[in-house]
């Protein structure tokens, strides 16, 4: 798959490709959309080459019913926090997780793509990443978006991402979104989940971000 970009496109633009091309040179998984190439050609063009997924995007697969059996989706979820994990663990915030940014491979692996809204963190002094800042750009696709950044009052984007995550899981459990452009949320409606999936879910679209679990702690619930 080859994403092309005219060099000449407004600032914004080359700024989204210049920030992507960044955070995948850092990021090395098999969950994780993999570069091949990136550069201009010639005098017009700015081109990404990156894996072929002939899968489709999720999207596709959640809209199409019926929806996919529960062990799929938890297989799917499962590949999709491991990806999560991996940009965090590089101190990479996605910021721009929902059903179209990922991509099925023809065996039906996940792989996560468009990083063009992603933050790099910098290491902090104590090791990890300084997270200590909040961040306050309004990000991402609304009806994914955690409470937080919608609100406009500042940040975590690992514990943002978590939460887009969740309305991920949400999706492909119901085929609907928990909320609909929803700043301050009321608890989630579950009726209808797998009794199992449940308390994942309501922990991921926790109101209160510091309550979210990490992907690590999320890619070990019982479900």
């Amino acid at each position: 798959a080859v994403k092309v970009l005219n060099h000449k496109a407004t600032k914004p633009e080359m700024v989204k490709i210049v920030r992507e091309c960044a955070c995948l040179e850092r990021l090395d998984h098999p969950s994780v959309i993999s570069v091949l190439a990136h550069g201009r050609v010639g005098t017009a063009l700015y081109c990404i080459v990156m894996e072929r997924c002939a899968g489709g995007e999720l999207f596709d697969l959640v809209s199409s019913l019926p929806l996919p059996p529960e062990h799929t989706a938890r297989r799917i979820f499962c590949e999709l926090l491991d990806a999560v994990g991996h940009c965090h663990s590089r101190g990479i915030a996605h910021r721009d997780i929902k059903l179209e940014n990922v991509l099925l491979t023809e065996s039906g692996a996940v792989k996560l793509i468009d990083f063009g809204l992603a933050h790099q963190y910098d290491p902090a002094h104590a090791g990890g990443w300084d997270r200590s800042t909040l961040l306050t750009e309004v990000v991402g696709s609304q009806n994914y978006a955690a409470p937080e950044v919608s609100a406009g009052c500042g940040y975590d984007g690992f514990r943002a991402d978590m939460w887009s995550s969740g309305v991920v899981l949400y999706t492909l459990l119901a085929g609907t979104f928990p909320y609909h452009e929803c700043i301050a949320p009321v608890e989630v409606d579950v009726e209808g989940l797998p009794a199992e999936a449940v308390g994942l879910v309501k922990a991921l679209l926790e109101a209160d971000p510091a309550r979210r679990p990490t992907a690590g702690v999320a890619r070990r619930h019982g479900w």
